[in-house]
């Protein structure tokens, strides 16, 4: 007989804590090795792999060979193409939600709302992604169809990850986002559908406005295709580190294989490369 209190196996284990150590992640340039993150869980490198295959088969990770994994980048195109599909769903949902919901649910978004300011004014950004996703996770499972649930949940990750670049580089958007969200839940709390439905596309095309530039810049940089700069100590690809996070990557640069990256310096790219443990030209602004 199986016992439902048992414990989840380790390669579940291994995919859900790797799944949100690379979501969470503030440079998704960042590329881990298995023997990083079998280090980090504690744990062997057979579950370790297993998850890692099943995030790449997902499309949630890509392998860089020899190298590890890394969340990859979102482009022009799948922005474009995400927004539509939920310019089609979202409004609908919440102009049928519009006077429908029940006291209980109504309590639901008020706190969602506050919950969200709260995180917003204390610049807890993690707790904001977090509930920004369940702004919209929510009102989906009060309406109840469970294919639009399901296309919603689909896409989770991406919307984690793009409501997670918005705030890192526009923090004072945060509060516009509440702002907005507010407009949704007070148009479906005065049973307004237009409104609703309304108040759900200007949010989602905002969105999408503030996202198109930023992911237009995201395309695959010179570095990262078949002909990208090496590191000749170990022979990795060379990648972008923005100034802002180079410090803040030494310690979890240090547990991994030998690094190399670009420094972004304004318009120009200075090139240089930090590795651990192997004495290197420093990149400008790091000590070697």
């Amino acid at each position: 007989m199986t016992d439902p209190a048992r414990k989840p196996l380790k390669k579940d284990q291994a995919y859900q804590t790797i799944r949100q150590l690379l979501l969470d992640a503030d440079d998704p340039e960042v590329i881990y090795s298995e023997r990083f993150l079998a280090a980090e869980l504690d744990m062997g490198l057979a579950p370790v792999r297993s998850a890692v295959e099943r995030l790449r088969s997902e499309g949630i990770v890509e392998m860089i060979p020899k190298s590890g994994v890394r969340i990859p980048q979102i482009t022009y195109r799948e922005v474009m193409d995400f927004f539509e599909v939920r310019m089609l769903l979202e409004p609908f949902i919440a102009g049928r939600l519009a006077g429908q919901v029940r006291p209980v649910q109504a309590q639901a978004l008020k706190t969602l709302i506050a919950d969200q300011r709260r995180a917003a004014t204390t610049g807890d950004t993690l707790e904001y992604h977090r509930l920004d996703l369940a702004f919209h996770s929510t009102l989906a499972e009060m309406y109840g169809n469970r294919e639009m649930v399901h296309a919603l949940a689909q896409m989770r990750d991406k919307m984690y990850r793009l409501s997670k670049y918005i705030h890192r580089t526009h923090p004072d958007r945060l509060a516009t986002n509440v702002e907005q969200h507010e407009k949704v839940v007070l148009a479906i709390l005065d049973g307004s559908c237009a409104e609703a439905r309304q108040a759900m596309e200007t949010h989602l095309q905002w969105g999408r406005d503030v996202n198109i530039a930023p992911a237009d810049r995201r395309q695959p940089p010179a570095g990262r295709g078949s002909g990208a700069a090496k590191c000749k100590c170990g022979n990795r690809p060379v990648r972008i580190v923005p100034p802002d996070v180079a410090e803040g990557l030494r310690q979890p640069l240090a547990a991994m294989q030998p690094t190399a990256f670009t420094l972004n310096k304004g318009p120009a790219q200075a090139l240089g490369h930090w590795c651990p443990g192997v004495k290197t030209a420093a990149a400008p602004g790091l000590a070697a």
